[in-house]
């Protein structure tokens, strides 16, 4: 379990372009080592997003899904609104 200043365990996380790449072992690495509080995770392809969350397994209780397309200030907006929604602050956005 990591206990340094660098920890995420109990932070609120999200997580943009999660579903492919660098993002995607992000994430796999963060609900795997991190024991995080909640992750959002968000891609422009949401079947992407189910895909990712399915594979998983014990962590998708901790990760939330959302269609985003982070270029568009409308779909940022929704981001921000969702995860202020979801979560009762964010710890770190990636």
């Amino acid at each position: 379990m990591e206990t340094s200043r660098w920890s995420l365990k109990g932070k609120y996380i999200v997580l943009t372009g999660a579903t492919r790449g660098i993002g995607h072992a992000t994430l796999t690495e963060i609900v795997k080592r991190h024991e995080p509080a909640g992750v959002i995770i968000c891609s422009r392809n949401f079947k992407d997003i189910q895909r990712v969350i399915s594979e998983l397994d014990d962590s998708r209780k901790v990760v939330h899904g959302m269609e985003c397309d982070v270029s568009k200030e409308d779909d940022r907006q929704r981001l921000v609104n969702f995860a202020s929604i979801t979560f009762p602050r964010v710890d770190c956005l990636m």
